[in-house]
């Protein structure tokens, strides 16, 4: 899936000292997601980014078989978002009050 330079910088435009939602779909299709900080910008030509995970917890264990991830940029206003996607709950609680929209390599949330 390509991005325009415009879209990718605007999108990293975005991005003060936030934080992110890193979602992944497990081998069995089950959605994977975790809050993380450690996220930055790595390349406007061609776009690349750097997140980095704990492979140890389920979220990086389903990215490192899918090898396809999502990382979604959370504004001011979606600190629920950021602590629901935290620390000791399910997944299935992570993912429950929460919109999914499938992506090309996901096939469903």
């Amino acid at each position: 899936m390509g991005v325009e330079a415009k879209q990718f910088k605007g999108a990293l435009k975005l991005w003060a000292s936030g934080v992110t939602v890193v979602t992944t779909q497990s081998r069995e299709n089950q959605p994977k997601g975790m809050t993380a900080t450690a996220f930055s910008s790595v390349s406007l030509d061609p776009p690349q980014i750097l997140v980095c995970l704990n492979q140890a917890t389920d979220t990086g264990a389903a990215l490192l078989e899918s090898r396809h991830f999502a990382v979604n940029i959370l504004s001011e206003a979606q600190e629920d978002v950021s602590n629901q996607f935290a620390g000791s709950t399910t997944q299935e609680q992570r993912f429950a009050a929460v919109p999914c929209k499938p992506g090309k390599t996901v096939r469903r949330c």
